[in-house]
C-alpha cells in the first residue's frame, strides 16, 4: 500500500465553524513530529503546518482530516495568512479515515471513533484541560497514540481491500 503522511491538530477545544478562527491551534502532528505552543508561537506553528502540507506528493492521512484542515484554514486567516483549502483538496491526495469509521459504523457519524480508537483512549475533550494545566507531555502522547490508531486502521483497511481485490 502506498505510504502516507499523518496530519493532525490539537486545539483548545471544539468550536462552531463561526468561532474557529478565534481558538488557538496548540499542537500539530506532522507525521510524528509534534511542534506545540510550548516551543513555538502559534503563527510559526500554523505556517509550519501549511508548509509541511505543501512539501510532498505523498498522500496525507488523518482521523478527522477535513475538519482539521478547515480549522487550520480559519485560524491562519485570523492570524493574517492564507491557506486555500479548496485548492489543496483538489490538488492533493488525502484520506480522512473518519469516512472509513462511519462506513464501518453502518453509516452513522455518532460513535464512528470506536472503529479507529484503541480501547481506553482518553477523550479529545480532555486536551483543553491538559493545555490549561501545561501538561504538554500528555497532549503529545495523546496525539501520538491517535496517529498510531489512524495508521492501524489504514493498514487494516488496506489489507482487507487487497484480499478482496484478489478474489475478484
Amino acid at each position: 500500500m502506498e505510504s502516507v503522511r499523518y496530519f493532525d491538530i490539537e486545539t483548545d477545544g471544539l468550536h462552531k465553524a463561526e468561532t474557529r478562527g478565534t481558538v488557538p491551534v496548540i499542537l500539530t502532528n506532522l507525521d510524528g513530529q509534534t511542534p506545540c505552543l510550548r516551543d513555538v508561537d502559534e503563527k510559526q506553528l500554523v505556517v509550519g503546518a501549511i508548509e509541511w502540507l505543501h512539501t510532498s506528493s505523498v498522500p496525507v492521512i488523518g482521523k478527522n482530516l477535513i475538519w482539521d484542515l478547515d480549522f487550520l484554514r480559519a485560524r491562519v486567516k485570523a492570524l493574517g495568512g492564507h491557506f486555500d483549502l479548496y485548492w489543496w483538496l483538489r490538488s492533493r491526495k488525502y484520506v480522512d479515515v473518519k469516512i472509513i469509521g462511519i462506513l464501518l459504523n453502518e453509516g452513522r457519524f455518532a460513535g464512528y471513533q470506536k472503529w479507529i480508537d484503541r480501547d481506553g483512549k482518553p477523550s479529545g475533550a480532555e486536551v483543553p484541560e491538559w493545555h490549561k494545566n501545561n501538561e504538554w507531555d500528555r497532549i503529545i502522547q495523546y496525539s501520538q497514540n491517535e496517529r498510531l490508531d489512524v495508521l492501524g486502521i489504514w493498514e487494516k483497511a488496506g489489507k482487507i481491500l487487497r484480499e478482496q481485490w484478489n478474489h475478484l
